[in-house]
């Protein structure tokens, strides 16, 4: 049996081997003690037998029995086992003793029961009747949800086990816990018995919550909730596998299908109760201490909150108000004027809470403490094991303890409430050691020695034992005791204290409490006890809360700046950050601690403060809305990613970041001195909530600014949210008026919803005393829709809206009809905003705009348009010639001679605020992916023209436009890429469009006039060919000239130029999409991005307006049908325009020895890309503009702060290898032909020099025409000295054997079938249909090939069960099957690669460690600044994150096809090394990485940045110098012993007889004597050739080179790239 697989056969204590094997278990010690169990069970144990299933009211029943006794004491031996399907959902099952009564627990919100007949289970259940297990399966797919038959059920009294599997490794819940979100399944046992105990890391904590939810993989989920108060510990095992272990009680078994997450709480939730509906104020801010010592003191602090202008609701107290600690009194000399304060808060909008502990003082003299005396008469304290009052020890001293259980209890505690309120009317109660807490073990007396205090298993709870810190577990309770109740003690208490405080004042009762169990939400808010001041406690606050959230408690918060210790003014602000978005907000702090109210920071600090706070409380509106949907339909608040985004594997274990409902993502600064953070977005359009720039992700971290005074805070789009003006209270702000937010989808639409009552009241949507709007967007309007109304939204009105995502500005905005002065639109956020409106939200109202076709904007600085129908927002734009157009920008060119960065003033270059300094034609942008029917390339014209910017002084603004829009005269087009002076921009005129057929002769007469193109390009536009980087004239491409000045007619492209767009010999180089990570498949962006202007609306208009009708020639059908392709390809490669010194960063690819061609790739700061692609020349030229712009801008900004300069990375990447830093044999070898190939083969076939033949391979590669002939030898499917019939033979026996497998596979039991598909069919059949279709091998529906690769795969995880199938492996197979094109040599092929080929990593852990220590060794030697800087990056750079994928992947998500399988190739030749992967790895560091250490980029920048180069290196140049490398490396005369297995060779050796290096120790295995590889300790003096580069020093820390001015490079020993 796996150690993994193992379940514990001794938990109860430590047994021998004889022991073990008494008890009938199998003993098998392991090295490490910490792990899998020495003791556990055989896979069939003996246990219960199940008898007949029999119906029952509710369900079935069968008997168990047991015919020998377990190993355990009061072993029971009869069960009675009852399944009832309560839902289609929801299927409970009970184990009990029929024989005797057990304690079972009863909620106080009573437990619904289904007595009809369940249909349409989502459910499957088998039992096994000997030994006794059952299974539970999910019916849509087979999934096994929970399997108990792999470990015995026990069931003694005082000790309940049952162990399943579980359906993956994602598993939440079975809180309280220090823990991240998703549980750690490594041996971890988790203990639920309520503890007072400060939040730390494996420990019981305040709640005990046994409930967990588990994240199936694909999207769906399930959920298991033991209802069992005992103390109960949980194992969990990576198995993956769970086991529970109660030691009371019964086994009460819900199981949840969901089958989604969320509808997995809601089931949960309708078990233990929805949450309850809180007081609006209740959501505004809370500021409590322990340590306000007076009335005084406390008045204080709410004035000078109210002072500084921080909003704040609730002042508390904590127990300083009472007289000698006692609760229900207040110290008449510190808080004599109690009840006056708490009516000063009132007049002041704000409401008071206290803290009410359960303790009650026992000690006062009788007559003086009515409380405890009237306590004492009616018989409510909990007794001791004798019948008397038991008497703990709290805060006031020796204390009795309430027992909630008993009625007349709740009965005397609404009394105290009631009498208390009466003089100090407080608005809610804070229930805190309420575990409860004692200060001695058990009772001042001590507790009686009884199997309750001293149950035959104790789980792992602080303290050793149960009653430590709490009462005697044989206490008695009216219901039971306290060892059964213990965890039920607060929720009984808030079941109480809710009660009360709801018939005392008469509204909506807040109740918050620190203990917690099952149920809790719907009485009592929670939080989460005495964190620390310290950034560890923040960052865990996260996923504290959306535990609770999941516990169906939404109401949670942690201590804002933290309980214990001191804070620091970074962590406070961060922290308040965050707790703005916590749904219960409170700031609180304990005595001894430095103040941390906001008041107490330096103003920067304050400033930030009070700027989240105001965002909190202009969001109240939603986030009331949000509890209305959690109160009635169990949706959760604060939501963890993996709820909402179930199918994003990304979201799966993100606890860093967390939703408020569906619309908002919030992004907290969790790290101390960060100025920026990675937030993950997934797959949509993101917003952000304050300036709305939006985010198009395809699924993504993005590296985020985020400044002292900023949280990260986007909306999702099609969500509309409902604001607030805020104010200094809840009071105040509900008067204010209302705002908006639209976040239009990209299909223009969005929904929001508003919920209002008066916030207080009880019962409000029970009795329908409430108002519910909804409110729409799309076709550019908003409309709200009252749903119900109840005059509570009386006299409010809605002030004005927000609508983010609107494509252009608007001409006209009206608001029920009439036309609105006061808007406003950005420009480069695409954000409308209209103010000043007061339309009624108890009304219908409706507020549209109407889109104009093209603006421009007064200010181009501030980014925005506003005004009304006076300020010409519509700039109409004539129609003009190309040729003229040329001309225009042309005459501008000139102006880049004189650009002069370091001339004084500013004169000549405010001359060129709007005018073109660069244009180029033909510059291509290809869609992500081929569209049928259409070229590859579209072409298009470029420009750039300079622009004032008020932060960076002169910015650049690129604009391309497709060659496709200026052939139909689209005057929108033509306007981005005409001249700032031309007349044409001043002087606006009714657009007229060309018709779109006419006759023939006409048309041909038409382009006579209009074209005017020579063969020869006048002066000035040459001058644009050379100093713009237009392309010259050549027999490729005519320029078109330009006209004269006065033509204003139009032209259209020359043929010539027309034919560029369907160009195809660099097809193969520049057509590979970007589909990998999610970084790089952000490279694909076209009509979702920020870059782009989407103004393709009017051209559908256009099209449309001239479709062919019935009676149209065929010819009218074929132009028709052309138009649509390229209005499709348009939708892709639109116009646009990007601010360029906004961006992240700029890098131009070279990709020809001339460095003139290439690719642009523009990166903004949101990841997404934009790849312009220059085929015929240009790229230098446009180099020469960003050389002499980035020096402008650095001149400019020198004097300013440079936080927009370090976001720009000007790269130009255009590495070379000079011939004399290439291999000696570079060049000397073909790649290997038909002719070349049959020469290494003898006449039977054999490969006469297996040697030569892996040489020639690793030098010059292989034709693809033999590829299916050769590979399989390199893959050790063929033996090299095989014969032509041995290997016909040897195909016939392999095949024969490959049918076996199938046959294995096709003739699985059930359940090796269902194990099957969980843990491998699932996951092929995921990643099969991922298959690049753009390969014609695989392309179109139902095609055989992928069907012929998914039974490779299967077969494979039969034929290799230990590595079973990984993720990724379809993307080696498929290059395989296209080359070999027979389904067994591929998977025997494949089979060969797995086990023969080192660079193919399993998923063994191990072996990518091994590769990486290697290739760290590689980089010391090679690179020592590159290593330097990863040393320096820590533990997280030198774990080569960079590169992972380019080793698991063999390169092929780096390069296209074609070059990633002539590294393959290079690889598998095994030419004096089997680890050339990694000399690729470091020679793409070499090549592509020297501004890694130039600008010293951290670690998720380094990844980011390796990412982009994806399908922009040069394959060819990498696998040269990787060559080079390796030469290099086998000159050295020394090599660290930590490099000495990388000379291991599975073929001849690496070492010829002339180069036998050194083998130096590293000193890394302090634990052996010697070396093992026989390296020497001290370094071997060695010359080195005058004609060769030094060797490095192989010490394991190499010196550093010296540190030069900025900007110089220093090389390092290997590094032969020379940077232009």
């Amino acid at each position: 049996m796996a150690p993994e697989s193992r379940f514990d056969c001794a938990r109860d204590r430590v047994l021998s081997q004889k022991e073990c094997e008494e008890r009938g278990c199998c003993y098998a010690p392991l090295p490490n003690s910490g792990g899998p169990p020495w003791c556990f069970y055989p896979s069939l144990y003996h246990g219960y037998i199940m008898g007949a299933l029999t119906p029952t009211p509710r369900g079935q029943a069968a008997i168990l029995t047991r015919t020998r006794p377990s190993y355990l004491p009061k072993d029971i031996s009869t069960l009675r086992l009852e399944v009832m399907e309560e839902t289609a959902g929801c299927l409970h099952l009970t184990l009990k003793d029929p024989l005797s009564q057990r304690y079972e627990v009863q909620l106080p919100t009573g437990i619904p029961q289904n007595d009809a007949d369940t249909p349409h289970p989502l459910y499957t259940t088998e039992f096994h009747p000997d030994p006794f297990g059952f299974i539970v399966r999910r019916k849509s797919n087979g999934r096994v949800i929970m399997n108990t038959t792999v470990a015995p059920l026990l069931f003694a009294d005082q000790y309940l086990q049952l162990s399943t599997t579980l359906a993956s490794s994602l598993v939440s819940g079975l809180g309280e816990h220090y823990t991240s979100l998703v549980l750690d399944l490594n041996w971890t046992s988790l203990t639920l018995w309520n503890r007072d105990m400060a939040p730390h890391a494996d420990a019981n904590l305040y709640g005990s919550h046994p409930f967990f939810i588990v994240q199936e993989e694909d999207g769906l989920a399930h959920g298991v909730f033991l209802l069992n108060s005992n103390s109960i510990e949980v194992v969990l095992q990576p198995t993956p596998a769970l086991t529970w272990v109660a030691i009371g009680g019964i086994l009460d078994l819900y199981i949840f299908l969901g089958p989604d997450p969320q509808s997995v709480i809601r089931q949960y939730l309708q078990v233990i109760g929805y949450p309850l509906m809180p007081p609006y104020w209740s959501l505004g801010f809370h500021l409590c201490r322990w340590g306000y010592t007076t009335t005084t003191a406390t008045r204080q602090v709410a004035q000078r909150m109210h002072n500084a202008s921080f909003p704040m609701d609730v002042q508390w107290n904590d127990l300083d108000y009472a007289d000698k600690r006692r609760v229900f009194t207040f110290d008449p000399w510190r808080f004599g004027d109690l009840p006056e304060m708490v009516k000063e808060f009132h007049e002041m909008g704000m409401k008071y809470i206290l803290i009410l502990d359960p303790g009650i003082s026992s000690t006062s003299p009788h007559g003086t403490y009515p409380p405890f005396d009237d306590g004492l008469k009616r018989d409510v304290f909990i007794k001791n094991a004798t019948g008397h009052t038991l008497i703990g020890k709290v805060w006031p001293g020796p204390t009795a303890f309430p027992d909630f259980t008993n009625q007349e209890t709740r009965h005397w505690w609404e009394d105290c409430i009631r009498d208390f309120h009466s003089k100090v009317p407080m608005d809610g109660l804070w229930i805190d050691m309420n575990e409860p807490s004692s200060f001695v073990q058990g009772s001042v007396e001590g507790c009686p020695d009884s199997d309750l205090e001293n149950p035959p298993y104790t789980p792992r709870v602080v303290g050793g034992q149960l009653n430590s810190g709490t009462l005697c577990m044989s206490a008695q309770h009216k219901l039971s005791t306290h060892y059964n109740l213990h965890n039920m003690y607060g929720l009984t208490e808030a079941y109480a204290t809710h009660s009360a405080l709801m018939k005392v004042r008469g509204k909506r009762p807040f109740v918050l409490s620190r203990s917690s169990y099952p149920g809790i939400g719907h009485f009592s808010g929670v939080w989460t006890g005495d964190v620390r001041s310290d950034w560890e406690q923040l960052r865990y606050s996260i996923p504290a809360v959306l535990q609770f959230s999941l516990f169906g408690v939404p109401m949670v918060g942690a201590d804002i700046c933290g309980f214990e210790g001191d804070t620091t003014e970074e962590l406070c602000v961060r922290w308040m950050q965050l707790g703005a978005f916590y749904p219960f907000m409170r700031n609180h702090n304990d005595r001894p601690n430095a103040p941390q109210e906001p008041y107490v920071f330096g103003q920067q600090a304050q400033a930030a403060m009070r700027s989240t706070l105001n965002l909190r409380y202009s969001l109240l509106p939603f986030l009331y809305t949000l509890f209305h949907h959690a109160h009635t339909s169990a949706d959760t608040v604060a939501r963890p990613l993996f709820i909402e985004f179930p199918a994003d594997p990304n979201c799966q274990t993100i606890d860093r970041q967390f939703l408020w409902g569906s619309s908002l993502l919030i992004s907290p600064v969790l790290e101390q001195r960060a100025v920026e953070l990675s937030a993950y977005l997934p797959l949509g359009t993101w917003y952000n909530l304050q300036n709305g720039q939006p985010f198009y992700s395809k699924g993504q971290y993005l590296l985020l600014p985020a400044p002292l005074d900023t949280i990260n805070v986007h909306v999702r789009e099609g969500h509309i949210i409902p604001q607030q003006e805020p104010a200094l209270t809840t009071t105040a702000s509900r008067r204010n008026i209302f705002f908006l937010t639209v976040a239009l989808s990209s299909g223009g639409w969005a929904w929001g919803d508003l919920f209002w009552d008066d916030g207080d009241s009880l019962n409000t949507f029970e009795t329908g005393n409430y108002c519910y709007i909804i409110f729409t967007a799309g076709q550019s309007h908003v409309v709200s829709d009252p749903l119900r109304l109840n005059g509570a939204l009386d006299g409010l009105v809605l002030g004005g809206l927000q609508v983010f995502g609107v494509p252009s500005p608007p001409r006209y905005v009206w608001a029920n009809g009439k036309k609105v002065q006061d808007f406003t639109y950005r420009t480069d956020t695409k954000a409308l905003t209209v103010t000043s409106l007061t339309l009624p939200m108890s009304k219908v109202f409706t507020v549209q705009w109407a889109l104009s076709p093209v603006t421009r904007c007064s200010d181009s600085s501030s980014g925005s348009c506003g005004g009304t129908e006076e300020d010409g927002l519509s700039v109409l734009v004539p129609e003009m010639s190309l040729g003229r157009l040329l001309r225009r920008a042309s005459s501008k060119a000139s102006d880049l001679l004189t650009f002069n960065p370091g001339a004084g003033g500013s004169s000549s270059r405010s001359g060129l605020d709007g005018e073109i300094i660069f244009s180029k034609n033909n510059v291509c942008v290809h869609p992500a992916e081929p569209l049928p029917g259409l070229a590859e390339h579209h072409p298009g014209y470029l420009c750039l023209h300079m622009e004032k910017d008020e932060s960076l002084g002169t910015t650049l603004i690129l604009t391309w436009v497709p060659n496709s829009r200026i052939q139909r005269q689209d005057e929108e087009a033509l306007r981005y890429i005409t001249p700032e002076s031309s007349p044409v921009r001043r002087n606006a005129r009714r657009r007229g469009r060309r018709p779109h057929s006419r006759p023939p002769a006409a048309q041909e007469e038409d382009e006579d006039e209009e074209r005017n193109i020579t063969s020869t390009a006048s002066s000035e536009t040459h001058s644009v060919g050379v100093e713009a980087g237009v392309d010259p004239p050549s027999h490729q491409q005519q320029v078109p000239s330009v006209g004269e000045e006065g033509d204003e007619g139009s032209c259209e492209l020359s043929d010539e130029v027309s034919r560029d767009s369907t160009m195809g010999s660099d097809s193969d180089t520049f057509s590979s999409p970007f589909c990998l990570s999610p970084v790089s498949e952000a490279l694909c962006e076209s009509s979702s991005s920020v870059f782009l202007d989407n103004e393709s609306r009017e051209l559908y208009e256009d099209l449309d307006s001239h479709a062919p009708s019935d009676s149209s020639s065929q010819s009218q059908a074929v132009r028709w049908e052309e138009q649509q392709k390229v209005l499709a390809l348009e939708q892709l490669c639109g116009v646009f325009r990007v601010d360029l010194g906004h961006m992240r960063s700029l890098r131009l690819f070279f990709s020809d020895e001339a460095c003139t061609s290439g690719q642009l790739v523009i990166a903004s700061r949101e990841s997404q890309y934009k790849i312009l692609h220059f085929h015929h020349a240009g790229l230098d030229k446009l180099a020469e503009v960003f050389q002499q712009w980035k020096c402008c801008r650095e001149t400019q900004l020198k004097d300013q702060v440079s936080d927009e300069k370090s976001c720009m990375q000007f790269s130009i990447q255009r590495p070379t290898l000079p011939s004399t830093e290439t291999h000696p044999e570079e060049k000397l070898y073909r790649r290997l032909d038909v002719t070349t190939w049959l020469r290494h083969l003898n006449h039977n076939g054999q490969v006469e020099e297996e040697y030569k033949l892996r040489k020639a391979i690793f030098f010059g590669g292989i034709d693809p025409s033999i590829r299916g002939e050769v590979w399989p030898f390199l893959l050790r499917y063929y033996s090299y000295d095989s014969t032509s019939q041995e290997r016909e033979a040897w195909r016939m026996q392999k095949r024969t054997h490959y049918h076996d497998i199938q046959k294995r596979r096709l003739s699985m039991s059930p359940e090796e079938h269902s194990e099957f598909w969980r843990k491998v069919q699932f996951t092929v059949d995921k990643d099969v249909v991922r298959t690049d279709r753009s390969n014609q091998f695989f392309r179109g529906e139902n095609n055989p090939n992928v069907e012929i690769m998914r039974r490779i795969l299967l077969n494979y995880a039969v034929f290799n069960p230990d590595m079973g199938y990984c993720q990724g492996m379809s993307d080696l197979v498929a290059p395989l099957l296209t080359e070999v094109q027979d389904e067994s040599d591929t998977f025997w092929c494949f089979v060969g690669l797995m086990e023969n080929t080192i660079f193919i990593s399993s998923p063994r852990d191990e072996d990518m460690e091994r590769q990486l220590m290697f290739l760290r060794e590689l980089l010391r030697l090679m690179l020592p600044r590159f290593h330097q800087h990863l040393t320096r990056l820590g533990e997280d750079g030198l774990q080569l994150l960079f590169c992972h994928r380019w080793i698991l992947l063999c390169f092929k998500r780096e390069f296209p096809d074609t070059e990633a399988l002539r590294m393959w190739e290079a690889c598998w030749a095994h030419y004096q090394t089997d680890y050339f992967h990694l000399f690729l790895c470091v020679a793409i560091i070499v090549l592509y990485g020297e501004d890694v250490t130039e600008q010293q980029l951290a670690t998720d920048q380094m990844l980011l940045h390796f990412s982009n180069l994806s399908m922009h290196m040069n394959g060819e140049l990498v696998l040269c110098k990787a060559r080079s490398l390796l030469y290099q490396f086998r000159l050295l005369p020394r090599i660290p012993c930590s490099l000495h297995d990388l000379c291991k060779l599975c073929g001849p050796g690496m070492w010829d007889s002339r180069y036998i290096p050194t083998v130096e120790c590293s000193g890394e295995h302090p634990d052996l004597q010697s070396c093992p590889y026989g390296g020497t300790s001290t370094p071997q003096p060695s010359t080195p050739s005058p004609s060769s580069t030094p060797s490095p020093s192989p010490n394991p820390t190499p010196t550093p080179p010296p540190e030069g001015k900025k900007g110089s490079k220093t090389r390092d020993i290997f590094t032969f790239r020379k940077q232009f």
